[in-house]
């Protein structure tokens, strides 16, 4: 697993602060670099992981799993919930289909959300075009009992 500082990063914002937008990191040092807050990123697969590996479980998961072949978004959001805390609260990008398909995984997923008092807000039509995906998302929101 490879561990690295990002704090010189800050996506969606102009990082040098010359308002041209561009996505270059700001100076080391700079007063804009030193009001970053540090993050540390891991690379791994996170269905490979547990919560012992991040250091416990967590009060917040938020989560943009990626969509795909297999469901695999649904995998991610399962794996999810095994990394709250009691109280923990997760809210997750997910695709709309989870409201309504009716293979068995997605019902069984939904009846999982169920359980953990899981509510779906729909995402506005076009939310992620700057993206690249036209589609169709929902929020989960959930809290951990």
């Amino acid at each position: 697993m490879a561990i690295h500082d990002d704090s010189r990063y800050c996506a969606g914002e102009d990082r040098n602060g010359d308002g041209d937008g561009e996505d270059r990191p700001v100076a080391p040092g700079s007063k804009r670099e030193s009001s970053k807050k540090s993050a540390d990123f891991l690379a791994a697969d996170f269905l490979e992981l547990g919560p012992a590996d991040l250091g416990g479980s967590f009060d917040v998961v938020v989560a943009n799993p990626p969509f795909g072949a297999g469901r695999v978004e649904l995998h991610h959001l399962r794996h999810m919930l095994g990394f709250l805390a009691p109280g923990g609260r997760l809210g997750a990008i997910m695709p709309q289909s989870l409201e309504f398909r009716d293979d068995a995984f997605t019902t069984e997923t939904r009846a999982t959300l169920e359980e953990h008092g899981a509510r779906y807000e729909t995402n506005a039509p076009g939310s992620f075009r700057e993206a690249g995906t036209m589609a169709s998302t929902v929020s989960v929101w959930l809290t951990e009992p």
